[in-house]
């Protein structure tokens, strides 16, 4: 899950993440558990049947909580931030405006000796995770085009 930059211009920032692979490969699991469980053919104890219904619905859970569809506008027209989610079957919009962004930096989480990242946005009400969860890489390219942005003086273009 990654962050991208698909426009920088004086008026927006605009930053997506389509873990569509992700999604597509959970979907394809649950979609294989539940054939499984449902087929005429299937032969299975009632006891495999629950767990590959309970696996299925796993999957879906996963491709629901880590792998939302994400949109975020930095605009200075309107000075908000808007974060667009979207997530298997639901849609959310969060505003922030920008004069509340105070930093932008990565948080880190230590797990199993195993350092993973996210970015987040200091604001004067708190922490604002720009990402749902923690991977293992870091967004320093993202980290700098958010910063250069809100950083930068009216009129520079990019080149």
């Amino acid at each position: 899950m990654t962050l991208e930059v698909v426009e920088s211009s004086d008026r927006q920032l605009v930053l997506r993440d389509r873990p569509i692979l992700v999604v597509l490969a959970l979907l394809a699991g649950a979609a294989a558990c539940l054939y499984a469980v449902l087929a005429p053919e299937a032969d299975q104890t009632a006891t495999i049947s629950v767990f590959l219904a309970l696996l299925a619905l796993a999957m879906l859970g996963a491709a629901w909580w880590f792998a939302p569809w994400q949109r975020i506008v930095f605009d200075r027209a309107s000075g908000m931030m808007e974060h667009h989610v979207h997530r298997l079957g639901r849609a959310s919009l969060h505003r922030l405006p920008l004069g509340a962004i105070r930093k932008i930096r990565h948080d880190s989480d230590l797990n199993d000796n195993s350092r993973t990242y996210r970015l987040v946005l200091e604001t004067e009400d708190g922490i604002w995770p720009l990402t749902s969860i923690y991977t293992g890489g870091r967004h320093d390219e993202t980290e700098e085009a958010i910063r250069d942005w809100l950083t930068r003086p009216i009129g520079d273009r990019q080149a």
